[in-house]
């Protein structure tokens, strides 16, 4: 077999034909309309309730709350837990306290 060279391409390509698309206020009353029904048909989930939230529910109770407690309620890692507490006296407005009890526990309250 002997090789051929190749044909060289002149970069010119039959004219394509233009493919109607519909206005553009008529895709997004489409798309509105797909999401509204979507939302309708499936029930209303309760809205998720935010680990800042769980977290200054437990500062607020009675006796306020341990480091471990707040691990196991957000599922973050020790310094993260004593990262958010830092957080929420400097940015957040929140006034914490920590007290040691006689057992060595370090217990968090927050007014």
């Amino acid at each position: 077999m002997k090789n051929h060279p190749k044909t060289k391409r002149t970069g010119h390509a039959a004219p394509r034909k233009r493919q109607e698309r519909p206005a553009p206020a008529e895709t997004a009353q489409k798309a509105t309309a797909a999401k509204r029904a979507r939302r309708t048909a499936s029930p209303q989930a309760p809205p998720r309730e935010s680990k800042r939230a769980a977290v200054l529910l437990l500062l607020q109770r009675e006796g306020g709350v341990s480091l471990d407690e707040i691990v196991a309620a957000t599922g973050w890692q020790r310094h993260t837990c004593r990262g958010f507490l830092s957080i929420l006296c400097s940015k957040g407005g929140h006034q914490v306290t920590a007290a040691t009890r006689e057992d060595g526990v370090r217990m968090y309250t927050a007014k």
